[in-house]
């Protein structure tokens, strides 16, 4: 099975040609990076920041990267004539001095290794306040992506790389250096794929360093490779590298991390309870060797693994001189004739010594890379990709665990050196009942997630946080899928969809109490065929509603709504919609089939052709429907009541339903068949509704005075500035601000009550972001 994860481009390494990440312009996303923070030297181009064109003395030539920590420049050193990789910290770290300190450390960690498996730091040095360290550059590509190309590896050639990575893992460990994120995507091939440099100590701990700037209770890592000690939270030493280079022995065979899950639950449940299968249940060209030292490395505790990287080195490093050692035809055999070691039996005493493999390391190793291509072709090992089984008749299936981790009552999404996770879709995994997560740092997060089964979760948006798919997802994505989740509130969000079949939010299913607050929902790009947002939740005795406060909708042309309430198999639950604001080219609001309970108050209706669409089989008469104290401003048809039948008793309802104190400002007439408007007519209580002609305005798109009382204008002083807080108030004085129904309702008309005469300003409903005056 391949990797499901695209490749880490934050590598000091030339990728590939046409790789992602090449590409010299560097594009920062709004809200993201503070130019004032970036190299000085920059230029723009068509509204594009275009990569720095130097950085101190370094001429740079394009980025090849960027990950969590850093982006990466190729560069050119004037002083020695030679091409290096400078790495800079993100800007928005760079305001940080916790995050400035780490990215020290890790100039410190890695600059103490000097071995030809570990990719060397230069230097360290600074610019605008802003760090970057000077690295060797070397060409090529990550084990990562090698694996993604070539799928599961030979069993020699596993050799031959594991080789390297144990060497250069027994020189950190040497200089007191912890890795902490051994995976494929830190392991870079060159030379022909047949060369390692390890990379990326920017999560390693020095065990010499007392510094506190990674406790004992964070969790640093990537999960599919992390130890059980790392995901514990627990300290660390060296054998948790071991760990994960066992992850990625494995990887190099299979095609995957042994406890790759399909979520970040799903893989710290495999990590701490399950035992996968051995590499030769998988596939029985696996030597016995490989498979039995692999067990070791994936021990639980610590204490059952070998006990150093320079113990496993020497095993691997003694099979590699077995492989020069031996004709191509016999080295399958050679290798299945090796004895199994063991942690601590002395098994590896006969192989060769530190000191001998530290002098002769390079010579041995490199003796067999003309012999790569032969080995390759005579023991090529695939495995069956994108298959969740394998093994040998009958199969090894891979069960989910069947325990839950920890839940934490606090998590924090973002970028910076306080965030617990780096995505939302990871934080919902984690967060307990009647949590809050909070989602920090602004910008773009690309991801389109599912929430199902939260009970009184909070997910709280800073400023400028927008919640968008990738564009891989983009064309038939809910940025946000909710299902069978009860008193869930979200907060301060940004949604856009952007593909043509996209949402922005669907809910279905079993809901109760799912609040939105201060959020905008947007539509960018192409036009769409489908609602922004869709609600086909089915009304339970015991539920509470679907509720939209101060929050904004905006979609361009195209079929679909800005909000749609249906269930065609059921009776949808109770729906709110105060304080928002709706703009659309097309229709604005769809109450639909099965739709019995529903509020719309106090909301501005701008533009559009269709504001609020009723379609009712059948109407019963008795459903508890409001629209009330909304404004309406050029909005073509801004109430339509189409396709619709009568149930039997209609005509003498329950009056459940009202339409009261709407002001409409222009329009066309109302949409739909007379007999079903005079259905309505009968059965809903209908009052104060305000209609201010213009020159598309029909003369009996009143229904004679029933449904609403037609003037020429009214004093409305600021009918465009929407920023504003006078935006669409009534001038002092206004009749709109005293006709109103009065009881439950305001005694104005329209969404935004008019000021009276010495008293302070009260605000229009304001999208969120926006000034309320």
């Amino acid at each position: 099975m391949r990797d499901q994860i695209p490749p880490e481009k934050d590598s000091a390494l030339e990728l590939s040609p046409g790789s992602p990440g090449t590409d010299p312009t560097v594009r920062y996303a709004d809200g993201n990076v503070d130019d004032d923070s970036v190299p000085q030297n920059s230029d723009f181009k068509g509204g594009v920041r275009i990569a720095p064109k130097r950085l101190g003395k370094y001429e740079l030539h394009g980025r090849i990267g960027s990950g969590g920590m850093g982006v990466v420049y190729k560069g050119f050193d004037p002083d020695l004539s030679r091409m290096v990789a400078i790495k800079v910290l993100q800007p928005h770290l760079a305001q940080s001095e916790v995050a400035r300190r780490r990215f020290q450390r890790e100039a410190r960690a890695a600059a103490a290794i000097s071995h030809e498996n570990v990719l060397t730091i230069h230097s360290v040095e600074e610019q605008d306040q802003v760090p970057f360290l000077v690295m060797e550059f070397v060409s090529g590509m990550s084990l990562k992506e090698y694996i993604l190309r070539r799928g599961s590896l030979p069993s020699l050639e596993i050799i031959r790389l594991s080789a390297q990575v144990a060497n250069g893992l027994a020189a950190a460990h040497g200089q007191g250096v912890i890795h902490r994120d051994i995976k494929p995507g830190n392991v870079m091939l060159h030379d022909g794929e047949t060369r390692v440099r390890l990379m990326d100590f920017g999560l390693a701990r020095v065990t010499h360093d007392n510094s506190d700037l990674t406790s004992h209770d964070q969790t640093v890592g990537t999960p599919a490779y992390m130890s059980p000690e790392q995901i514990h939270g627990g300290p660390i030493d060296a054998r948790s590298d071991l760990y994960s280079l066992g992850c990625v022995i494995y990887c190099m065979a299979t095609g995957q991390s042994p406890f790759h899950g399909g979520s970040y639950a799903e893989t710290v449940h495999r990590i701490l309870d399950f035992k996968p299968p051995r590499l030769q249940q998988i596939s029985p060209l696996i030597p016995p060797v490989v498979s039995d030292l692999v067990d070791h490395l994936l021990a639980k505790r610590p204490e059952d693994r070998f006990q150093s990287a320079e113990e496993v080195s020497d095993i691997l490093t003694h099979l590699v001189s077995v492989l020069n050692q031996t004709a191509s035809g016999e080295l399958e055999t050679a290798i299945r004739r090796e004895p199994v070691a063991r942690p601590g039996d002395g098994s590896s005493a006969k192989h060769v010594r530190r000191k001998d493999r530290n002098r002769g390391s390079r010579a041995v190793v490199g003796a067999g890379i003309a012999l790569i291509a032969l080995v390759a072709a005579a023991l090529a090992l695939w495995w069956n990709r994108g298959q969740e089984k394998a093994g040998p008749a009958g199969g090894v299936t891979i069960s989910p665990p069947a325990t839950s981790p920890p839940r934490l009552a606090s998590v924090i999404v973002g970028r910076g050196p306080d965030a617990t996770c780096a995505t939302l879709a990871e934080a919902v995994e984690r967060i307990a009942s009647a949590g809050v997560i909070t989602i920090q740092n602004g910008g773009v997060y690309e991801e389109a997630i599912s929430l199902s089964g939260l009970d009184a979760v909070t997910i709280r948006g800073e400023a400028g946080v927008v919640l968008r798919p990738a564009q891989a997802d983009a064309e038939e994505s809910s940025v946000i899928a909710i299902k069978d989740c009860r008193d869930l509130r979200i907060e301060g969000l940004r949604l856009e969809s952007t593909g043509k079949k996209g949402r922005t939010l669907s809910l279905q299913g079993d809901l109760s109490g799912i609040a939105f607050d201060d959020c905008e929902f947007f539509h960018v790009g192409e036009a769409s065929d489908l609602s922004l947002v869709n609600v086909k939740a089915l009304e339970r005795a015991d539920q509470k509603s679907v509720r939209f406060h101060r929050s904004r909708f905006q979609r361009g042309p195209g079929k679909g709504y800005c909000v749609s309430v249906e269930a065609r198999d059921g009776t949808v639950m109770a729906v709110e919609c105060e304080e928002c604001r709706f703009r659309s080219k097309g229709s604005l609001f769809y109450l639909g089939l099965g739709a019995r309970k529903a509020t719309l108050r106090r909301n501005l209706f701008l533009e559009g052709d269709t504001g609020v669409l009723l379609r009712f089989r059948p109407w019963k008469g008795s459903e508890q429907i409001d629209i009330s104290n909304n404004t309406f401003l050029g909005v073509r048809y801004w109430l339509s009541w189409m396709d619709s039948t009568v149930g039997p008793g209609a005509a003498s309802g329950g009056m459940g339903a009202r339409l009261a104190n709407n002001l409409i400002l222009g329009g066309t007439r109302t949409l739909g068949p007379d007999a079903q408007w005079e259905t309505m007519l009968a059965t809903w209580t209908i009052q104060s509704n305000y209609w201010e002609q213009d020159e598309g305005t029909t003369s009996t798109a009143d229904r004679g005075g029933r449904l609403a009382m037609m003037f020429p204008s009214f004093d409305i002083p600021n009918r465009t500035d929407e920023s504003a807080g006078s935006f669409l108030r009534p001038a002092d004085g206004s009749l709109l601000g005293s006709q109103g129904a009065g009881g439950d309702l305001p005694t104005f008309i329209g969404a935004v009550e008019p000021v009276e005469a010495g008293s302070s300003s009260p605000s229009p409903p304001s999208p969120p972001g926006e000034s309320s005056g």
